[in-house]
């Protein structure tokens, strides 16, 4: 043991010391699915790469230099300076313009819309009571008018079990009398109703 010991601190030293994980690791043989599982993944049949550009800027037109007529070209016109065209002075308007004067028609429209004169303004939904509203009485005509009307109910509720009085004493039509009889029934018809 203290031999092998030994040249394991030897193999440290030299830098070539293997640890025994990895020794083992090396002879362990993979699976077939775990070799198709490492295998990387193939591209799409209608897979496309990075395309270049459509138009192709040749070397001639990176290198150009703008020539003296569009560098002219480049330049914004500079406007002469004359008594109609002075930057300092304001514009200055015709005299008919000056002299123009808003006709009754346009003061007419000018004129906002008046409010309605039933219209009343925005008022929130808790005002404030005054005291003559807390003291007031109500006259006999609203006490009156305030009482509900008194309706009869017209809505009868059918008693099934009550019989009324003018029926008791009826006497029952000959007609009647022979329909309350029960129906005599052949004696076959009998058996089958038995059955």
């Amino acid at each position: 043991m203290a031999g092998k010991e030994i040249k394991e601190k030897k193999r440290t030293i030299l830098g070539t010391h293997v640890p025994t994980q990895t020794r083992i690791r090396t002879k362990i043989k993979c699976s077939s699915r775990v070799d198709f599982l490492s295998t990387p993944k193939k591209l799409h049949k209608d897979f496309q790469g990075p395309k270049s550009l459509p138009i192709k800027v040749s070397h001639a037109a990176k290198r150009a230099v703008a020539s003296c007529r569009i560098a002219e070209l480049s330049i914004p016109v500079a406007r002469k300076v004359t008594p109609k065209f002075d930057r300092e002075r304001p514009i200055n308007f015709r005299h008919r313009r000056r002299i123009s004067s808003v006709s009754s028609r346009l003061e007419k429209l000018a004129l906002s819309k008046p409010l309605h004169p039933d219209f009343v303004p925005w008022q929130p939904a808790q005002r404030p009571i005054s005291k003559a509203m807390l003291n007031v009485a109500p006259s006999q005509r609203l006490t009156e008018l305030s009482k509900p009307i008194i309706r009869k109910t017209n809505h009868i509720i059918y008693n099934p079990f009550q019989v009324n009085p003018a029926t008791q004493s009826v006497k029952p039509t000959e007609r009647i009398l022979n329909l309350a009889k029960p129906r005599k029934l052949p004696p076959k018809a009998g058996l089958r109703f038995a059955r």
